[in-house]
């Protein structure tokens, strides 16, 4: 069952600090590339210096994508997994932002990097940024269907499809399902069988789903619209000469 947190425990800042590597995950607001990267060196180039705040030294490589996407929308969200005998996933939902070599508070945070002998992001040359991330919400998971790496091998764990075989025989899977799969972490639909099972009207639901994209779209689109008539209108008068007068129906411009 995943655990929920607001904050990093101090135990999970210790795990996730002893990992070999981890994992960020970024998307634009639109477009078709979501953007997810390993990382390494996490010895002298990843720092978790308060329960709700982490960073990582960014090196320069042959995309731009998460550095692109957090100077769009901040979105991002970091992951660690357990290869050893002891199973585990960490997700840190945050916040994120660039902060890019060459300025005061990236010279301010790089000492703060990495706990091994080659910390303060020594023995990265190639580093552009530090990204900057405020963690809301923490998230904890099984992991055991992450394989193991043991003796220089890979070994699948057995535990998630014995945990499986065991709920479908006990006919307690698809219980499992409705309890956990009905709904994503923002609310949106989950699994049509399990919405079904609860008794949700899942046509009706999706059909609203559809009438707000939709309505995102216009919104956007009147936004725009708007920015235009006003851009132009202004350029016609002179910028700064629209005279904004408030009446009882609302703003309205004399150009």
């Amino acid at each position: 069952m995943p655990q929920f947190y607001p904050t990093i425990l101090p135990h999970l800042q210790t795990w996730a600090l002893s990992q070999p590597l981890f994992f960020t995950a970024s998307s634009p607001l639109k477009g078709s590339h979501i953007n997810i990267s390993p990382k390494g060196l996490p010895t002298s180039s990843l720092a978790i210096p308060t329960e709700s705040t982490l960073l990582y030294l960014d090196s320069t490589g042959s995309g731009c994508e998460t550095i692109s996407h957090l100077y769009e929308n901040g979105r991002i969200t970091i992951m660690f997994c357990s290869f050893d005998q002891i199973p585990r996933i960490l997700r840190l939902f945050c916040r994120g932002r660039v902060v890019e070599h060459g300025t005061a508070e990236y010279n301010l945070l790089l000492p703060s990097l990495g706990t091994g002998e080659k910390s303060n992001g020594q023995g990265i040359p190639t580093a552009r940024a530090i990204i900057y991330c405020d963690v809301f919400k923490v998230q904890t998971s099984c992991g055991y269907g992450v394989p193991l790496f043991l003796e220089g091998k890979w070994e699948d764990r057995n535990t998630l499809n014995q945990w499986g075989q065991k709920q479908a025989d006990s006919g307690k899977l698809e219980e499992y399902q409705v309890k956990n799969n009905v709904r994503s972490l923002d609310g949106l639909p989950g699994l049509r069988n399990a919405r079904k099972r609860k008794g949700e009207w899942t046509r009706i639901v999706e059909g609203w789903l559809v009438v707000l994209r939709v309505w995102g779209y216009l919104a956007c689109f009147l936004m725009g619209l708007f920015l235009g008539v006003l851009v132009v209108g202004s350029s016609s008068s002179g910028f700064g000469e629209t005279l904004w007068k408030l009446n009882g129906k609302g703003f309205t411009a004399d150009w």
